[in-house]
């Protein structure tokens, strides 16, 4: 299941159970309020110390709190989203954009008549390429884009609100 830690590639019936593994949202919530305390406590030290060490390791479990408080949510609507059925047909649009460590993957699709661009999560268990694939589009009642896309190759989930682009 966790193959593509490891660099390995996972169909998507392998990528959706990795997803439906992270409906835990009790466990990530815990985790998330401990890395916050955590955070907290090693500022705290700080003040004791007066170390320049605690500093460093506040600000790291800082960036990794407000990363999983802000991606998070958008997991969990991606599980809600394939759990309800609710889904279209259509095509996206691939876009990468390439920085110093990492690849960002903005996704142009057209759906109910509105185009959105979507940044999404790092895919998990495949690569995407800068083109247009056949998509499935699944939707929650909250909210007008997709919150997750399913594609032949791989899944793909937003870690933004999604930005309309035409109405």
């Amino acid at each position: 299941m966790w193959a593509h830690l490891r660099g390995g590639v996972l169909n998507v019936d392998q990528q959706i159970q990795t997803l439906l593994s992270m409906d835990k949202p009790k466990i990530f919530k815990i985790f998330v309020r401990a890395l916050l305390a955590l955070t907290i406590l090693i500022f705290a030290s700080w003040f004791y110390f007066k170390n320049p060490i605690p500093i460093m390791l506040g600000i790291f479990c800082g960036l990794v709190y407000f990363s999983f408080r802000s991606s998070l949510p958008f997991i969990f609507e991606a599980i809600e989203a394939w759990k309800s059925q609710n889904k279209i047909k259509s095509q996206i649009q691939i876009q990468i954009e390439t920085w110093s460590d990492s690849d960002t993957y903005i996704v142009t699709v057209e759906c109910h008549q509105k185009v959105w661009k979507l940044m999404m999560c790092q895919p998990q268990g495949w690569k995407p390429q800068n083109e247009i694939y056949h998509a499935d589009l699944y939707f929650i009642e909250k909210r007008e884009w997709p919150s997750l896309i399913v594609c032949e190759e791989g899944i793909l989930y937003p870690k933004y609100r999604g930005k309309l682009v035409i109405s």
